[in-house]
């Protein structure tokens, strides 16, 4: 395999070490791909630098934004398997951690919980008739496996009802 001496630490190197450039007369450049990124991470840090920086974001936030958001989507769409077998996986391993933030929340927030459920209130019911509708098959399996974990609190939840109502004469005997 090819080398070259990098000039800026003088150490020969693979050429693959080194970063393409259309101006010299081999097609890489003089100084390593290493020595390259440590000359930058040093110019970066310099103050004058940092505030060049930092005026132009605030000018072009927008633009920037914008750009982002377009490199993101496209990024997204290309590895959205990975990504979400990432998150089952991490889920799996941090669901304790996970449900007990949640319950924490909740318990730190019921008052904006109830106040968002009567401001929703529609909208919920028809999302929820909607989830029902498309997952029909999916929804009835967990009730029935859930019964069947459950059977004995089931039923003793059932006795307890129609003693109830049974009292108040709601029931049709």
């Amino acid at each position: 395999m090819k080398t070259k001496v990098c000039s800026t630490c003088k150490k020969r190197k693979k050429m693959d070490k080194f970063s393409k450039s259309k101006i010299n007369k081999n097609g890489l450049t003089y100084n390593c791909k290493e020595c390259r990124n440590k000359r930058v991470r040093e110019i970066q840090r310099r103050p004058e630098v940092k505030a060049k920086r930092r005026e132009y974001e605030k000018k072009n936030h927008d633009r920037i934004l914008e750009r982002y958001k377009k490199w993101y989507k496209g990024w997204y769409e290309e590895n959205r398997n990975i990504i979400s077998k990432k998150q089952k996986k991490w889920y799996k391993e941090n669901r304790d951690i996970i449900l007990e933030r949640h319950r924490k929340w909740y318990k730190e927030n019921k008052e904006k919980v109830k106040e968002y459920h009567k401001k929703n209130r529609k909208k919920i019911k028809e999302y929820c008739k909607e989830y029902y509708q498309k997952n029909k098959k999916e929804c009835n399996k967990y009730r029935r496996e859930y019964y069947q974990k459950n059977i004995e609190s089931q039923r003793k939840y059932h006795r307890e009802y129609w003693k109830k109502n049974k009292k108040q004469g709601l029931t049709s005997n």
